[in-house]
């Protein structure tokens, strides 16, 4: 008996011609679909990359330009309408890019899309349909013998599994914050992020739709002792196990389990990569090119960030740091300000970098020692500090995890020493990103909401330092900013007082309204003293940590309000009253930077430049 299962089993193993045949075929098919797509794809990268490369070699140019003649200008006129006229003239092409950008810029208004930009929109809409394209273009023989292998569900699960790998090295390109996408393109690590959970929902669906059609051609043509069979193959199980993988990583990636457990989605997030790749690349051999590829992509990404740890791009080159660093620390009302030693001075408003934390405090809690998080940094190179000395400020917002447990490190190092502050180490991989050259408009409204001051208070800086030496076209500076608590206004106290002065001396008019939202009646935590005997905002919140009964008093010139501002009405009342071209930047909470982005997308014109700053890890 046992002689006559074998033989049955044999004969079942056989392959028809015919089936062969269209296997074959069929895997050629999607050999010559996939080149496609990855063509499709590689042309519109690259339509963006050499727009990009136009355009920076454009304005290359257009500040050389720039450059000489504002120093043509007699001193008087080097700022205010005289700068101004300079850093509007703008070449033809620069122009129509304005243009262009504020069309795209605009959004689309039709649900469920409404808030969604237009070129959000067409990208998003291209790369869905490009997949379901390449998924459904099957190309099923209907000559001859009809086959299993002819059968157009295995065909169309074979495809979607295809493309699905074709997709790896698309979803790695976008996964990383150093990518070879955001060399290219210029793209935001943060636009770069969203076309990655795109891209990696689009995969997982192909791989299950893979998974479920195979597994119902089976059960329909072969039976299911026939799957109970294909079970026991490695192929099959690797298979699995990518699918699991992808699963998990599309998972933790939910919002909710990222802002709640972001360690756990960091370590399974990670392992569902490497999960989903091994398996690919055990489940089939024609899927080990794309595995390869994606490998390539992530160790550029990672070769990159290695880099960035001992240097930083400023302008065209490399300027070289200590990867690991001695930062001052202290604890004030709820944050962390932290003084990083950065000899090189060379920097931008607008800027972040990531921090990660290497203490041997931190042993004790191993899933958090070394974690790198983003941080703005909240100050510009001091034109005056002697050089060697400039230090990067960063003002860490205290939440459960990393912040927290070095929270309680500082406090228990400064309790013992007697001090304000205390040295950690760190290490700073970046700088990365840029703001907006504020100081080349008109009028500039700066939102923040919490420690989003930080990404505001570098441009706020450089704005107020540019107009102290005459050579900046604002004239009209607004920051608003919401905080908990009156006391957390400490956090960037002495860089608002070193604004005024500039501010003052150089005739800008700079307004800075600070809206409380919670009672101030308890604080927020310890304070650090100033250490100086100017009377400044520090020394006014001392004296009055809370608001009087009335809506609004006004703090070291700083107008205070008690309530939320309506930050979509301030913008939209600032860009109506203002004249000439205009720059707004926001930071902080979502709901304020998207009420910011709603306002400015439906007003977007070439005379507006617009940043919404959101920093994710």
């Amino acid at each position: 008996m046992p002689a006559v299962l074998d033989h049955l089993h044999v004969l079942k193993k056989e392959k028809n011609p015919a089936d062969t045949a269209e296997k074959a075929r069929q895997k050629i098919a999607s050999l010559d679909v996939c080149n496609v797509y990855a063509i499709i794809f590689g042309c519109i990268l690259g339509i963006f990359a050499l727009r990009y490369i136009v355009l920076q070699v454009q304005y290359f140019l257009l500040r050389r330009q720039q450059r000489a003649r504002l120093a043509a200008l007699p001193a008087n006129e080097k700022k205010g309408s005289g700068a101004s006229s300079i850093y509007s003239a703008k070449p033809a092409l620069l122009r129509a890019s304005d243009r262009i950008d504020a069309l795209f810029s605009k959004p689309v208004g039709v649900w469920p899309v409404a808030s969604m930009t237009w070129f959000r929109f067409l990208l998003l809409t291209a790369i869905i349909s490009i997949n379901i394209i390449a998924c459904l273009v099957i190309s099923v023989s209907t000559r001859g013998p009809v086959t299993v292998n002819a059968n157009a569900a295995r065909a169309f699960s074979r495809r979607c599994g295809r493309v699905a790998a074709a997709n790896f090295p698309l979803l790695y390109s976008f996964a990383g914050r150093n990518s070879i996408i955001h060399i290219l393109t210029g793209f935001p690590y943060q636009e770069i992020r969203y076309y990655h959970k795109v891209i990696g929902t689009i995969c997982f669906l192909q791989c299950l739709v893979h998974t479920l059609a195979y597994t119902g051609y089976y059960v329909q043509v072969k039976g299911v002792e026939s799957l109970h069979e294909e079970y026991t193959e490695a192929y099959f199980k690797w298979g699995i196990a990518a699918v699991v993988g992808g699963l998990v990583s599309c998972l933790v990636g939910l919002r909710a389990f990222r802002n709640r457990w972001y360690e756990l989605f960091l370590i399974s997030h990670i392992i569902g990569a490497v999960l989903m790749l091994a398996g690919s690349w055990y489940h089939r051999p024609i899927m080990v090119p794309w595995v390869y590829a994606a490998v390539a992509v992530w160790v550029f990404e990672r070769a990159a960030r290695l880099t960035l740890h001992v240097a930083n791009r400023y302008q065209s080159r490399l300027v070289m740091h200590n990867p690991m660093l001695q930062a001052e620390a202290s604890v004030c009302h709820g944050a962390i300000r932290l003084s990083v030693p950065f000899p090189s001075g060379t920097w931008e408003a607008g800027q972040h970098a990531y921090i990660s934390f290497w203490g041997s405090d931190l042993l004790r809690r191993p899933h958090l020692y070394g974690q790198s998080h983003p941080f703005s940094v909240a100050n510009v190179p001091d034109s005056s500090a002697a050089s060697g000395d400039h230090h990067l400020q960063f003002v860490l917002r205290i939440h459960n995890g990393v912040t927290r447990e070095l929270a309680s490190i500082i406090d228990r190092k400064t309790a013992a020493s007697k001090s304000t502050s205390c040295p950690i180490t760190i290490s700073v991989e970046g700088l990365h990103g840029r703001g907006p050259a504020a100081d080349e408009f008109d009028n500039v409204l700066l939102v923040a909401g919490g420690s989003g001051i930080t990404h505001v208070t570098s441009i706020l800086s450089s704005v107020c330092m540019k107009a102290d030496q005459g050579i900046c076209a604002a004239s009209n500076v607004k920051l608003v900013w919401a905080v908990h608590h009156l006391d957390q206004a400490q956090w960037i106290d002495s860089t608002l007082d070193d604004c005024r002065a500039r501010a003052d001396r150089a005739g800008l008019n700079l307004d800075v309204q600070i809206f409380v939202t919670r009672n101030d009646g308890e604080g927020s935590g310890r304070s650090t003293p100033t250490g100086s005997n100017t009377p400044s905002v520090s020394d006014e919140l001392d004296e009055k940590k809370e608001l009087p009964a009335s809506s609004s008093t006004h703090i070291g010139r700083a107008a205070v309000h008690r309530g939320r501002p309506q930050v979509g009405e301030v913008t939209r009342e600032f860009i109506a009253a203002a004249s000439g071209r205009s720059c707004v930047v926001a930071c902080g909470p979502e709901a304020l930077a998207e009420e910011v982005r709603a306002v400015t997308n439906v007003l977007a014109a070439p005379t507006l430049e617009v940043q919404i700053a959101k920093f994710e890890c």
